[in-house]
């Protein structure tokens, strides 16, 4: 490749490549720009994307960071390296650059609501909602910001403010469809304050991208069961989701081999070295399948004042990748789960406790609520023996029903038809309980109906599994004021309630196929 001879032209260009998806093409061009212009910020800046597009995070701060010395009063530049930071695991120097880049400019909307959305990101909710509110007192018409202020305060527990701010808006923007569905879900719809004459007008208006149309019926759906009209509510919800399903590219059978391998590899002799993990006893993973209950035992726990959430972590699976890819620099990412069982495993124990160290400070332990890292918990029994892992059980037409009424967007694409939902739920269910077979009486499961119909006791069970002693106030988790940034936030503002226990019998006909596909594997749904 031809030296460039200008350095914008040439940062123009990296930055062509890399959003033009030529990772190679990207990293050729920033190798030779570097060496021409060592010192000129937008090729740094350049540079430092194709980096963090690579996985090379500690090379994208590095080169950020040479960015942001360069020209210390540019506000993109600190906001850069916040985004590099976080992906680098430095949480507390991300937040600090990205306050740094709304300081810089303080009466510029669009910095404070970038710099808002990526301090949410980092948990700082309650700043990120002082910079929404003053990015909307300089710029009040701004649809998207209002929006982006419903969802911080919905984090934080602030229902009826969330509410009022979907209200505004959709009134300067009623095409904001994601700010429909998170307005259905703020509280139960009522006959005297519902939204479903809207959400009708929406579903029926022409033009609307696929996701759009699918967010819509997603959230009439949703109106439409508060309201006791379950006929009609299935009808609508089955419409969004076939619209969603026929607009991706996926196959089931993705997911279940995936499933399968895990099983296939780890036999006894594999997860016999579990001793030689991190010693560290600090993380309690709650996984199992989404809207099970894993955020409602996460806020029990996060009620103990010896315990943090650290939210939805990708972390263990990002440090895995990030090890195997170190280890293995020419394998194929196919071969993850190989590559992966030939890491030490107290060696990726510690890189994950690195990884999080910023989330849970002084606290002796934190909640790992990531639902899917299901998967993993064979390496996580390996990396950090002495980790809690709490498994969440539900009825098994209950746990479906919840998945295919939940839109996930781009994670859990199973979710959008019975017959893929089916045969991702058997093989879980299958993977589980190998897990349980290959790790006996150390993985503690919680039924979700058992839960909710004894709290206490199962809160005094997942306090013992995690070492902790007995306190009063996990039993009044709702109360607690850290945010949840899931699709349960509204949910666990309140106590526990059992409505939706056995809700699947209201569209037992609907989902009779679904019926037939688990009983027909041998999963009892009596």
């Amino acid at each position: 490749m031809a030296a460039p001879q200008d350095p914008m032209a040439a940062a123009r260009e990296i930055m062509q490549l890399t959003r033009g998806g030529d990772d190679a093409g990207a990293l050729a061009l920033a190798t030779s720009a570097l060496n021409t212009f060592p010192n000129h910020p937008l090729v740094l800046r350049a540079a430092s994307e194709v980096y963090l597009n690579a996985h090379d995070y500690m090379k994208a701060v590095e080169l950020a960071e040479a960015a942001a010395r360069l020209v210390p009063n540019d506000p993109g530049g600190h906001l850069h390296l916040s985004v590099c930071l976080a992906r680098a695991d430095n949480e507390a120097r991300a937040v600090e650059a990205a306050k740094r880049a709304a300081e810089l400019v303080p009466d510029n909307p669009v910095v404070l609501s970038h710099v808002a959305t990526m301090l949410s990101r980092l948990d700082e909710n309650e700043t990120a909602k002082a910079l929404y509110e003053k990015a909307l007192r300089l710029e009040p018409g701004n649809a998207q910001d209002h929006y982006n202020l419903a969802t911080v305060l919905q984090f934080l527990g602030d229902l009826e403010g969330a509410e009022a701010s979907c209200d505004r808006a959709l009134t300067l923007n009623p095409d904001l469809y994601e700010t429909q569905f998170v307005r259905s879900r703020l509280r139960k719809q009522t006959p005297e304050r519902n939204h479903v004459s809207e959400l009708e007008t929406a579903r029926r208006k022409p033009g609307k991208l696929p996701i759009e149309h699918t967010i819509v019926c997603y959230a009439l759906a949703k109106e439409y069961e508060d309201l006791g009209e379950f006929e009609t509510s299935f009808t609508v919800l089955k419409e969004g989701a076939d619209t969603y399903r026929n607009s991706i590219d996926f196959n089931v059978r993705t997911e279940t081999n995936h499933m399968a391998a895990l099983i296939e590899v780890f036999s006894p002799e594999v997860c016999s070295d579990a001793a030689e993990g991190n010693p560290a006893d600090a993380p309690i993973f709650v996984l199992g399948l989404p809207r099970t209950g894993t955020t409602l035992v996460e806020r029990i726990y996060a009620s103990h004042s010896q315990v943090v959430s650290a939210g939805e972590l990708p972390n263990f699976l990002l440090m895995m990748e990030r090890l195997a890819r170190e280890a293995f620099p020419d394998s194929h990412k196919n071969k993850l789960i190989e590559d992966a069982l030939k890491l030490r495993p107290a060696e990726l124990g510690a890189v994950y406790m690195k990884s999080v160290a910023a989330r849970y400070k002084e606290a002796g332990k934190f909640v790992d609520k990531l639902p899917a890292n299901f998967l993993y918990i064979g390496f996580i029994r390996r990396s950090l023996p002495n980790a809690t892992i709490v498994e969440l059980k539900r009825h098994p037409m209950d746990a479906c029903y919840a998945m295919y009424k939940m839109l996930f967007n781009q994670i859990y694409p199973a979710s959008y038809d019975l017959d893929d939902l089916a045969a991702y739920y058997i093989h879980y269910r299958k993977l589980m309980d190998h897990w349980h077979e290959r790790f006996p009486g150390q993985i503690t499961t919680v039924a979700y109906e058992d839960l909710v119909a004894d709290q206490e006791a199962q809160s005094r069970r997942l306090l013992k599994a995690a070492g902790l002693p007995w306190e009063d106030q996990v039993l009044e988790f709702h109360k607690t004021k850290s945010a949840s940034a899931t699709a349960s936030a509204p949910q666990v503002r309140s106590p526990v309630y059992a409505s939706s226990v056995q809700l699947w019998r209201r569209y037992e006909t609907q989902l009779a196929p679904l019926a037939e596909k688990l009983t027909a594997a041998g999963i009892d749904i009596s």
